[in-house]
């Protein structure tokens, strides 16, 4: 496979897991399907995974871990091992609770000028952290 920059390949490892999410993901397809990680001089069993215990299976694992974590810290992506599917799954988005408050707080904060809405209060009323929801109507 071709060489790529660290960026391109992290993300790259980014939208494979994501798009491998209906299916198991081993450090064998990683390797194998992410350009940047595995040149073709690892060995490999029957099934295309990586060899245990070699130094190659090693360096990659390493490699992998390294690019997981710069991929949490820098990019907020996490991608974690789920032991009992023996797979790698991307976690799913989600707002900080700061995020969340703050999103919160400006859908409570909206006011929507134009005539008065079918039912009073649509706009903005009634939020918490429990639930929110924010109605706008746009007139045409």
């Amino acid at each position: 496979m071709a060489k790529s920059a660290p960026t391109e390949r992290i993300l790259a490892l980014a939208a494979y897991v994501k798009a491998q999410r209906d299916r198991q993901v081993t450090l064998g397809d990683i390797t194998r399907d992410v350009p940047g990680y595995d040149a073709g001089a690892a060995p490999r069993d029957g099934h295309g995974e990586l060899v245990a215990g070699t130094p190659e299976w090693e360096a990659l694992r390493k490699k992998v871990a390294r690019d997981l974590r710069d991929l949490a810290d820098s990019w907020g992506a996490h991608v974690d091992w789920d032991e009992p599917a023996k797979s790698y799954v991307l976690r799913p988005a989600f707002f900080t609770t700061a995020e969340r408050a703050a999103l919160i707080a400006a859908a409570a904060a909206v006011d929507v000028e134009g005539p008065a809405p079918e039912r009073p209060g649509d706009a903005g009323t009634a939020v918490d952290d429990a639930h929110a929801r924010v109605i706008v109507r746009v007139l045409r």
